[in-house]
């Protein structure tokens, strides 16, 4: 796998479920306000009614919503192998990626362990092999890195935006942040 961040607002993101992994799913993309977000189910659990709200259609997607959509992410959860296959299909046809809740072989990607303190995020993946052992490595990571650090992270950025504007660049800009961190002994 090939870690990469893909900004919320990349394109259309779409959820194909109604349990607890779409819900998984959909506050996921809500905790980075993603804008364009559809989930789609023939039934749904009353959480993923009451947070999707005007986002969820009580219908499966047909290959007319993924045409007029063109999502670039495709969540499907809480369905087997032979009823996501056919979501996967109309996924890929419009060039989606898609990741299937607890279905490795079926994924393009996968989501890692998140930890996240502000605008740090720190993850972990084991590509899909042993998800509980990426949770607790994550967790293990989490006891060192409070809620202090997404205000570490303003501070930094702001220095970092500063150096750019200075004319600052590559090693020369990495030696003052890394001085930076070091006075203030974030790492020690």
């Amino acid at each position: 796998m090939i870690p990469i961040m893909v900004a919320p607002t990349a394109g259309a993101i779409v959820i194909v479920g109604g349990g607890g992994g779409a819900l998984q799913r959909l506050r996921l993309v809500d905790e980075y306000a993603a804008p364009q977000v559809h989930v789609f189910a023939e039934t749904a659990d009353a959480e993923v009614v009451t947070l999707a709200g005007a986002r969820l259609t009580a219908r499966w997607p047909t290959a007319e919503d993924f045409a007029r959509l063109v999502p670039r992410i495709v969540f499907i959860a809480d369905l087997g192998d032979e009823q996501s296959t056919p979501f996967i299909a109309l996924a890929h046809r419009v060039g989606a990626l898609v990741n299937v809740h607890d279905r490795t072989p079926l994924c393009d990607f996968h989501v890692p362990a998140r930890l996240r303190r502000g605008k740090l995020q720190v993850t972990v993946s084991t590509d899909g092999a042993a998800p509980a052992l990426a949770s607790l490595m994550r967790d293990r990571i989490g006891r060192s890195f409070g809620p202090e650090w997404g205000e570490r992270i303003d501070r930094l950025g702001a220095l970092r935006s500063a150096l750019l504007a200075q004319g600052v660049r590559g090693a020369q800009l990495s030696q003052r942040l890394a001085a930076e961190i070091d006075r203030h002994q974030w790492l020690h």
